[in-house]
C-alpha cells in the first residue's frame, strides 16, 4: 500500500461520513470557482472556512 493510500486511510478512520464528503465538496467548489475565474484569494478563504472541523453548539 503507498503512503498516500495510508494516509488517506488514517483520515478516513478518524473522520465521519458527512464530514469526509463535506471536505469534498469544498474542494469541488473551490475547483469550480477557480475554474469560473473566481478571486484565487477569495476562493482559498472561502475553502478554509469550509474546511474548518465542525462543533457541537
Amino acid at each position: 500500500m503507498s503512503l498516500t493510500a495510508v494516509t488517506c486511510r488514517r483520515l478516513a478512520d478518524r473522520t465521519a461520513l458527512a464530514d469526509s464528503l463535506r471536505c469534498l465538496d469544498a474542494l469541488g467548489q473551490a475547483r469550480k470557482r477557480l475554474a469560473g475565474n473566481v478571486s484565487p484569494v477569495l476562493t482559498m478563504e472561502a475553502m478554509a472556512l469550509a474546511l474548518r472541523p465542525r462543533t457541537a453548539a
